[in-house]
């Protein structure tokens, strides 16, 4: 996700943290959209990377190579002085510190998919860090990489793996059953175990570069429908920047059970001013607060209990769990928002005109470059229709459909769900 408060990135240049909205009656002007403001910021991010490139690395300026590495993630820079930043970056990797170390692989892996392939081979055959570890894993399997080879690996260097939510995500992955055969998803969107809770789907492809729909659930087992008749849905991103895995950190949004908190108004200015709506994973918060039940109060989060927030026919699922195995990874701070991302950076990319984040669900939205006033929202159009019903015990599933590469169209969720059932 987009970080509620840059929480990775304490360092980013304070005068964008600074920018504020300006609220006039319902339209809100948000300066940071103007067509002025992001010439600036490009200008800004050119400025950091040339910096950066004649920059020494030691513990003292990691935090400037990782704000590098950032702004060139954001807007998908790649030039000679961000590769060569990069390549200066693995050569200070073996006394780097452990944050400095995550945000190199992850930028590697969002900017030059296959040009570090040699030397993360060799690298993973000492890492001891499972994170390090995983992130490698995945690079090498991208660029071609042995799947049973980096299995053995595994087995080889962590010997108690099965215990460890990221190790053990990981060879979910190694041997396929990540995406192993889930069971029908009409059976996840009818079932009787979410009656008298409302209930946000949102639904995906595996591949995260073609973007989904988000759908309503009602208390009473029908689907919110539009006025024309139609069932009511929004687009939604679900990649982050990177397309890491969900249950690494600023990985891909994580397939399966959130818990709804309420709404909010963010004041970070990439997520913008339209209300999102808050939400946890399973050990992120105490076991009450995603229960929204006072009764689970000092409880501990278990399998069992993720499984009775599912139909039968899903319990154990590899796929829906990984937002359980994500949150006890430590993953966080993932939410359902809207955003004020140059949409410019990613049109040569397959989920434009969407914004990725860093592993929230992102709805879109346009500005005004001359205004700097909303034009249109996805994200509005979502937290509209919920306004009216109880959110104090909703969840929101993320669950990916089949592998097609095109977006989730809504006309076949639309299919799925009136086969044996009245909508609302």
């Amino acid at each position: 996700m987009i970080s509620r408060r840059f929480k990775y990135l304490p360092f980013l240049f304070i005068f964008i943290l600074s920018v504020t909205y300006t609220v006039a009656q319902e339209k809100k002007m948000v300066p940071s959209v103007l067509g002025s403001e992001r010439v600036k910021f490009r200008e800004r991010t050119d400025a950091v990377v040339e910096k950066t490139s004649s920059l020494g690395l030691a513990d003292s300026t990691e935090g400037k190579y990782q704000e590098a590495f950032w702004l060139a993630q954001l807007s998908l820079k790649r030039n000679d002085k961000v590769f060569m930043i990069l390549q200066r970056s693995f050569d200070y990797y073996p006394i780097a510190t452990g944050g400095f170390r995550r945000a190199l692989l992850e930028a590697a892996y969002t900017l030059y998919p296959d040009s570090f392939n040699a030397r993360i081979d060799t690298m993973i055959r000492t890492e001891n860090e499972a994170k390090l570890f995983a992130m490698m894993s995945h690079y090498l399997v991208r660029g071609g990489g042995d799947k049973k080879r980096i299995y053995a690996l595994l087995n080889s260097r962590f010997t108690q793996w099965e215990s460890n939510p990221i190790l053990s995500s990981l060879a979910l992955y190694l041997t396929g059953r990540r995406y192993a055969k889930s069971p029908p998803l009409e059976g996840l969107l009818k079932t009787d175990v979410y009656k008298g809770r409302l209930i946000i789907y949102s639904i995906q492809r595996p591949d995260r570069n073609y973007p989904g729909i988000a759908i309503i659930r009602l208390p009473d087992s029908n689907f919110l429908l539009e006025n024309s008749g139609k069932l009511f849905y929004i687009k939604q991103l679900a990649r982050s920047i990177s397309n890491l895995p969900g249950y690494i950190t600023n990985g891909n949004t994580p397939t399966g059970v959130f818990s709804v908190q309420g709404t909010a108004i963010s004041e970070n200015i990439f997520i913008g001013p339209t209300l999102n709506l808050q939400t946890i994973l399973p050990f992120e918060d105490s076991t009450q607060k995603f229960m929204n039940n006072a009764a689970f109060a000092g409880k501990e989060f278990t399998e069992q209990l993720y499984n009775s927030l599912l139909p039968e026919l899903w319990t154990n699922s590899p796929m829906i769990f990984e937002a359980f195995r994500a949150g006890k990874a430590g993953r966080n701070e993932i939410i359902a928002h809207g955003t004020t991302i140059d949409v410019s950076f990613y049109k040569d990319e397959l989920y434009y005109p969407n914004t990725p984040s860093l592993g929230c669900l992102c709805a879109p939205e346009i500005w005004s470059e001359e205004t700097g006033e909303l034009i249109s929202s996805e994200q509005l159009r979502l937290m509209d229709a919920l306004k009216s019903y109880d959110l104090s015990n909703a969840l929101l599933i993320v669950v990916e459909t089949d592998d097609q590469k095109k977006p989730v169209d809504p006309e076949e969720i639309e299919r799925l769900i009136r086969g044996s059932n009245s909508s609302k």
